[in-house]
């Protein structure tokens, strides 16, 4: 049988290959670096919340940076699903540790989906609009679809979303005694 199709029969050969070219190149092997991209990995998510193609990328640079040896490509995508599932998590118990208990049950409620003929909850019922006609022509003149959008976005924000006020909460109700 070929060497190529002996490859595979044994699984020692690959780390024996792997073995080779980090002595050879003098690289450090990826278990002494996976902490430390681990933790940039998940820095860089937090500071620039790039997807997960750019921090594939990242992570690739940063090992040549370091002189490590590379890994498969899924530990890779492991490493980097990881980082940005706990940036997620910093962020969202960043956001949820600044409500009240009054205002948690207030939010989940939008979520509650009622009984009945209307099955959807509050917050999948609140809509803003702000119909504007479309052009259908692709030329790129005032009358073409990307003016008419452009156009509608401009109108939507200046006749919705500039009006805006902030949300004010109720005032504390009294405590009787």
């Amino acid at each position: 049988s070929s060497c190529v199709k002996q490859y595979t029969e044994r699984k020692k050969t690959k780390l024996e290959h792997a073995w080779e070219i980090q002595r050879e190149y003098g690289l450090s092997s990826y278990a002494e670096v996976e902490a430390e991209l681990a933790a940039w990995v998940a820095d860089q998510a937090w500071v620039t919340g790039d997807g997960p193609k750019a921090m594939l990328a990242g992570a690739v640079d940063w090992l040549r940076e370091h002189q490590a040896l590379l890994p498969g490509p899924r530990t890779l995508e492991r490493v980097v699903t990881d980082g940005r599932q706990a940036a997620d998590q910093r962020l969202w118990s960043q956001l949820t540790d600044q409500l009240t208990a009054g205002s948690a049950s207030s939010l989940l409620a939008l979520l509650d989906v009622p009984e009945g003929k209307r099955r959807v909850s509050e917050l999948e019922r609140f809509t803003l609009t702000s119909p504007t006609k479309m052009g259908s022509k692709r030329s790129g003149s005032a009358a073409g679809f990307i003016g008419s959008v452009t156009d509608g976005v401009d109108a939507f924000y200046r006749d919705v979303v500039q009006p805006l006020k902030p949300w004010v909460p109720s005032a504390p109700e009294a405590a009787s005694a």
